[in-house]
């Protein structure tokens, strides 16, 4: 069972409006290889009822004055139903491909034009009717075919569909083939679909002869070169595809990695990434980790960040060991060093960190503060003592 639309005009006594009225209905369908006789009911819009084949007399002499065989009673239907016209079937007939009905009305259905149907025909003459329309069907033209039968002659017409299919060019089908000829299509439309070229696959085999196509799919959707995977491979070879993805997804070179490896084997790879994307050098994060083994990442990717060095991290919690990461980070951007910071703490002022940022801002010393002190001003705000400094 299968539908068609049709024009109106090839429907003689036929219209619209008689599907608005159930009761007895009769209209032709005319084609030029002959005529459908339809002769039924209509009811709820439809119309059903049995029809009759008639082939018209001049078009079936005409057939055969081609050399096609006289239509048999089940190709009546289809000649006039898939529109069969002379002309096709004399253009079929000049390419010299086929005097079988059933092969002509195949061609039409399919929509085969004569000129495929001859450049075809000139690239394989022994091409069945069946392997024809296959290859239209998927759009194969006639050089492409002709190329990769002229590469690969055991190729089977499904699979130069494939290949075709998933754009696979022939030059590029010869190269893998003979790479590797034990390649399916399969993992050759794979390659070609992630547009994994044959010098990547080599090299990357070469680096690694256990990776399969999926992991090299992988590697080269993530840009991942083959020198580059061999240095992270043969530096941690646990690693897997994935972490290598994502280390290269970040920018981690296999020497940061290394480096990082080194100061901390316990890290993993997303801590590695979050550490390389905040800029900490290997150096750096060794320096935090030792002084203050309980510093997260996330604290750590913070006061680089901030552009805060170990060394000043740790002047500062040497000075101070209660102040957060925040704290210290307020201090770095205010240009508040360790020294100042213990200065003011001698104080007996209990300033805040937010009063030690203000008054170093100011260019406030303790000196200065002790001598406001010597001259009675005791117990004064960070604010006032920038007002004194200001007003005089």
């Amino acid at each position: 069972m299968n539908t068609q639309d049709v024009p109106l005009s090839s429907l003689p006594g036929f219209s619209l409006s008689m599907l608005g009225h159930d009761g007895p209905i009769k209209f032709v369908y005319v084609r030029e290889a002959g005529r459908i006789l339809c002769e039924g009911s209509v009811s709820d819009g439809r119309a059903s009822g049995p029809f009759t084949v008639e082939l018209n007399p001049s078009f079936v002499s005409s057939l055969e004055k081609m050399g096609y065989a006289t239509p048999r009673d089940e190709d009546a239907f289809s000649l006039v139903t898939s529109d069969v016209t002379l002309s096709y079937a004399q253009a079929v007939r000049d390419t010299g491909a086929t005097t079988s009905i059933a092969s002509l009305i195949d061609l039409q259905d399919h929509g085969v034009k004569p000129d495929y149907l001859k450049a075809i025909k000139a690239a394989d003459p022994s091409l069945s009717i069946e392997a024809i329309v296959s290859l239209y069907d998927h759009g194969v033209k006639p050089d492409y075919y002709k190329t990769m039968k002229a590469a690969a002659p055991q190729l089977a017409i499904e699979e130069i569909n494939s290949l075709f299919d998933h754009g696979v060019k022939p030059d590029s089908y010869k190269s893998f083939a003979s790479l590797s000829p034990k390649l399916s299509i399969e993992e050759i439309n794979s390659l070609c679909d992630h547009g994994v070229t044959p010098d990547y696959y080599q090299a990357l085999k070469s680096a690694d002869p256990n990776l399969s196509i999926e992991q090299i799919d992988s590697l080269f959707d993530h840009g991942v070169k083959p020198d580059s995977y061999k240095s992270f491979a043969s530096l941690s070879p646990k690693l897997s595809i994935e972490q290598i993805n994502s280390l290269y997804d970040h920018g981690v070179k296999p020497e940061y990695y290394q480096s990082m490896k080194s100061a901390d084997p316990n890290l993993s790879i997303e801590q590695i990434d979050s550490l390389f994307d905040h800029g900490v050098k290997p150096d750096s994060y060794k320096g935090f980790a030792s002084f203050s083994p309980k510093l997260s990442i996330e604290q750590i990717n913070s006061l680089c960040d901030h552009g805060v060095k170990p060394e000043f991290y740790q002047g500062i919690k040497t000075t101070d060991a209660t102040l957060s990461i925040e704290e210290i980070n307020q201090l770095l951007d205010h240009g508040v060093a360790p020294e100042y910071l213990k200065e003011i703490r001698a104080l007996p002022d209990k300033f805040s960190i937010a009063d030690v940022s203000e008054l170093r801002d100011h260019g406030i010393s303790a000196s200065y503060i002790r001598n406001l002190h010597n001259m009675g001003m005791k117990n004064l705000t960070a604010d006032q003592v920038v007002h004194l400094r200001e007003g005089n």
